[in-house]
């Protein structure tokens, strides 16, 4: 079974989001960022694809990446992958290999 966004703390993500200074960063960088529902909240996501991809901010990365690694324990490169079908942030490749 692999993580999905439904397991994570969306109201929490969204008021994090309100403070976040990597938040601001990605207003600024190439992401195409919008408020969209998700489930009783609305979450800051990349709109960019066909799918929105919330953006994390900084104090949720660690609880995020090991929702998704606990579940079966991949490689950086299967943990990316995954990752980046369902959430975003800045480097968060770089960070998922560290």
């Amino acid at each position: 079974m692999v993580a999905t966004t439904q397991t994570l703390d969306k109201a929490a993500i969204t008021e994090a989001q309100r403070d976040c200074p990597s938040i601001q960063a990605a207003r600024d960088s190439s992401l195409t960022l919008q408020l969209v529902p998700f489930g009783t909240v609305r979450v800051l996501s990349n709109t960019k694809s066909r799918h929105p991809w919330p953006v994390i901010p900084l104090g949720h990365r660690c609880q995020v990446f090991d929702a998704f690694h606990s579940m079966a324990h991949p490689g950086a490169k299967a943990t990316k992958r995954i990752m980046s079908q369902r959430v975003v942030w800045s480097c968060m490749s770089k960070d998922v290999t560290k």
